[in-house]
């Protein structure tokens, strides 16, 4: 499983040195809307996001290490349906896909997530609307002023049908905007 836990304790260990429980591991830490992982940050603060590979029966104990109260260690599944894993709208798709193992097109590698939902998702952009991209699903949780400003990310999204239809789209539109951008730089500079 995919734990979720917000950090309630003042930590007294460096994270490097945590006593994580068997077959546990520290995927990233989510900080003021910044994915980091794990490597980046010596300590962990309150109020810090981690998420946590872990079997199932771990989370107690993860629960109790973070301090954490009760009810706030969210799993894998989603139950509150914004996401396990929400983060700023000005983080890049590429750094997404490379800290939660998700294909997406070259040309979008430097795209922000929140850039991202705007421009492929039809209409507005509004909370709760969702859009697959890979395996996983982006989801707007926040916008101000037309602008996605917070996004949550779910790696087991609910299986709906037009999601094969909503990750195709992306790819071949990833896929035309590269080959418009090959064709321009091809073109010979007007004299």
């Amino acid at each position: 499983e995919v734990a979720a836990v917000e950090v309630h304790a003042e930590p007294r260990r460096r994270l490097d040195r945590l006593p994580l429980p068997e077959g546990a591991e520290l995927i990233s830490v989510v900080r003021d809307g910044t994915v980091h992982t794990a490597a980046a940050l010596e300590q962990l603060s309150p109020e810090d996001c981690v998420l946590v590979m872990a079997p199932a029966e771990s989370i107690p104990i993860l629960d109790r290490l973070f301090g954490a109260k009760a009810g706030h260690t969210r799993t894998t599944g989603d139950p509150l349906g914004v996401g396990e894993f929400p983060f700023s709208g000005d983080t890049r798709l590429g750094v997404l896909a490379e800290l939660y193992g998700f294909a997406i097109p070259r040309p979008l590698y430097d795209t922000t997530a929140g850039a991202f939902l705007k421009r492929y998702l039809p209409g507005r952009p509004a909370a709760g609307r969702h859009l697959c991209i890979g395996d996983v699903e982006l989801i707007v949780r926040e916008v101000a002023d037309g602008a996605v400003t917070q996004v949550a990310l779910s790696l087991l999204p609910e299986r709906r049908p037009t999601a094969r239809a909503e990750a195709a789209y992306v790819w071949l539109r990833a896929h035309v905007l590269e080959r418009a951008q090959v064709a321009e730089r091809a073109q010979p500079e007007p004299r």
